[in-house]
């Protein structure tokens, strides 16, 4: 709330709080709260088990530029592999901006929230998978501009 950035990332995320029968439910409400109202996000339900997400067009990237993600979902010798990801929605009332999807699915991977103090971006995927460093590396420039305020 002074002004700081956030960018919170994972599997599981939101599920955990909205489906995860063994949260406390004290836990689960604070953190709902917490995703809801500094994050800017809430769970669409359902884990998604793709491999890939796509940046959508911004001005924040050169003309043109999207960038492609893949994630490993197969056990490897290089990155852990993902069980599933989660899709993320807009708080009701948050300003929020979608960076990354889904193609296959359509589903919102990553969004960025715009509050009047601070700006938070959401990955529903652990950033750390991206198996491409050419891709991690667009990704990340892409967070650091959409977090500049």
């Amino acid at each position: 709330s002074a002004g700081g950035s956030i960018i919170a990332t994972g599997s599981y995320i939101l599920s955990d709080m909205w489906d995860n029968p063994s949260t406390e439910p004290v836990s689960a409400e604070s953190g709902k709260k917490f995703a809801n109202e500094v994050l800017g996000v809430t769970y669409s339900g359902g884990r998604i088990t793709t491999g890939n997400a796509k940046s959508l067009p911004t001005k924040l990237l050169p003309a043109g530029e999207i960038i492609d993600m893949k994630f490993a979902t197969e056990i490897n010798p290089d990155f852990y592999a993902l069980e599933s990801v989660e899709a993320l929605s807009p708080a009701e009332g948050s300003k929020t901006t979608t960076l990354v999807t889904y193609p296959e699915t359509g589903n919102i991977a990553g969004l960025v929230h715009n509050s009047s103090n601070y700006r938070a971006v959401t990955l529903g995927f652990p950033f750390e998978t991206i198996q491409d460093s050419r891709a991690r590396q667009q990704l990340m420039n892409l967070i650091l501009k959409a977090l500049k305020r």
